[in-house]
């Protein structure tokens, strides 16, 4: 008897429970769809799937994939309100690590430099070039204060042409490209 009153109930409370699994199960869905549409490359299914996404919990992963096909037409207006909308999230990050990508090939330096300071991963080598190159100046190569003076090595008045013979004043020719810095790296 007790057995038949248990899953009386089990089954009451299944039933019951039913429409808001059903419920719950379509903006999952809608979020699937969108995922599918993301890896497609799809901007005009995202943007229509955008809407049905509103209120749940995984909205920031929608607004991003929306927005994330776009991004080399999107206006700067949008990424920020993005960056606004979705502050210290996840998805607010890899955003703008994708951006300052964007902004970097580009060679948008003040809006690389506007929207460097946010970036809290600082987790991509290639943001981090760019970060260098925006604050690099223009770099002679070799640097003009490395090489040796050019009147180092003279010709004696005994001196065979091709041969040169060591100036008494002179100093030792050196190695210059040794202190010279690294060549500057282009990303």
């Amino acid at each position: 008897m007790q057995f038949k009153m248990i899953l009386t109930l089990i089954g009451f409370l299944g039933a019951l429970a039913t429409p808001f699994a059903l419920a719950q199960a379509a903006p999952d869905n809608v979020l699937l769809d969108m995922q599918q549409a993301f890896k497609k490359g799809d901007a005009k299914r995202l943007a229509g799937l955008l809407p049905q996404a509103q209120g749940h919990v995984l909205q920031p992963w929608a607004a991003y994939w929306a927005l994330r096909v776009r991004l080399d037409s999107a206006s700067p207006d949008e990424v920020n309100a993005f960056f606004s909308t979705y502050q210290g999230t996840y998805q607010e990050d890899r955003l703008r690590n994708d951006w300052l990508l964007l902004l970097g090939q580009r060679r948008d330096w003040a809006g690389f430099a506007a929207a460097s300071p946010d970036f809290r991963m600082n987790d991509d080598h290639e943001v981090r070039c760019y970060a260098l190159e925006k604050g690099a100046r223009p770099v002679r190569w070799p640097p003009k204060a490395t090489l040796p003076p050019s009147n180092s090595m003279r010709l004696t008045s005994g001196a065979k042409p091709g041969w040169p013979q060591r100036h008494a004043n002179s100093r030792p020719v050196a190695k210059p490209w040794a202190s010279w810095p690294p060549m500057p790296m282009r990303c």
